[in-house]
């Protein structure tokens, strides 16, 4: 009985130096305070509605430290975007073959028992999922500013637990293209005066041939 007690015992202290050690990982990703070990913490990114670089933005706004991490994309993703995934310890589902939004409520009503979802989308569609996960834990929704809009009149903005956070997505400069070298571009009123003369130019050219036809005869 003693060592059943003991072992008990010591598998409780290595579940909780495992999660801590977790918890320590990921806030070297996402910069958060360190929750108590027995808070239990997933993130969902939404990849096809937020793009891999936000991350910077994304990263300044997390308020919990993510155990688990999961991002969902129905298309194939670049290798540079495999990478990072790998990197930074996300579980990815890529080219998923049915609706990556199922995929995504699924996984939040597989974590009810977790205490804090961190939701990465613009997609008000996750909604009801979020509602149901608020009667008793904590969410912190991550979305793009240009995208509030559709969220805000649906979801319940004076919630306690609900954490609702934007950023502002930079557009990517697009590369230089090379300008063709014209001449110069010439006024309405320059470019009549240049027709005119012209048009007065090949008449005279006219009338001199025809002078010269007549003396010909």
């Amino acid at each position: 009985m003693m060592i059943q007690t003991i072992t008990g015992c010591l598998k409780a202290i290595l579940l909780l130096l495992y999660r801590y050690s977790i918890v320590q990982y990921h806030k070297k990703v996402f910069c958060g305070t360190i929750n108590p070990c027995f808070a239990t913490l997933f993130l969902v990114w939404d990849v096809e509605n937020i793009s891999v670089k936000c991350f910077e933005a994304i990263k300044a706004l997390v308020k919990f430290t993510p155990e688990k991490l999961y991002a969902i994309s129905k298309k194939a993703l670049s290798l540079n975007n495999l990478r990072f995934f790998k990197e930074h310890g996300f579980v990815l589902f890529e080219n998923y073959p049915g609706s990556a939004d199922e995929k995504i409520m699924k996984l939040i009503a597989m974590y009810q028992g977790c205490t804090h979802l961190i939701l990465i989308s613009s997609d008000s569609d996750f909604v009801p999922s979020v509602h149901r996960f608020l009667e008793h834990h904590h969410v912190q929704w991550i979305i793009n500013d240009a995208n509030k809009k559709r969220i805000c009149m649906r979801v319940n903005l004076s919630h306690t637990r609900l954490t609702l956070s934007t950023f502002v997505q930079k557009d990517t400069p697009k590369p230089k293209q090379r300008v063709r070298k014209e001449g110069k571009l010439f006024s309405k009123k320059r470019s009549l005066t240049h027709l005119l003369k012209h048009i007065t130019f090949v008449n005279e050219n006219e009338n001199n041939d025809y002078t010269e036809e007549n003396d010909v005869q």
